[in-house]
């Protein structure tokens, strides 16, 4: 099964689960990045906090953007009336 095959066969609950893992994801970046307190490849704590604190937005737009990117054309399933 295709990735988009399987975003297309996704439930809404599914769906909110993968949501919330990746918001729960960001939210371990954004706290490590806080906590930050090593200055690494010669580059400040500080650059560390804010790229940490910044890519923390990255896992819930993903899991946002791509389902809709993937799944993108798709038609409501008929209902019988």
């Amino acid at each position: 099964m295709t990735p988009s095959e399987r975003i297309k066969s996704m439930t809404l609950r599914q769906g909110v689960v993968i949501w919330l893992l990746a918001l729960a994801l960001g939210g371990a970046i954004r706290w490590l990045g806080r906590e930050w307190s090593i200055p690494l490849l010669g580059l400040p704590v500080d650059f560390w906090r804010g790229f940490l604190m910044t890519t923390a937005a990255i896992p819930p737009v993903v899991a946002v953007v791509v389902p809709l990117v993937l799944g993108a054309g798709m038609t409501p399933k008929p209902t019988d009336s």
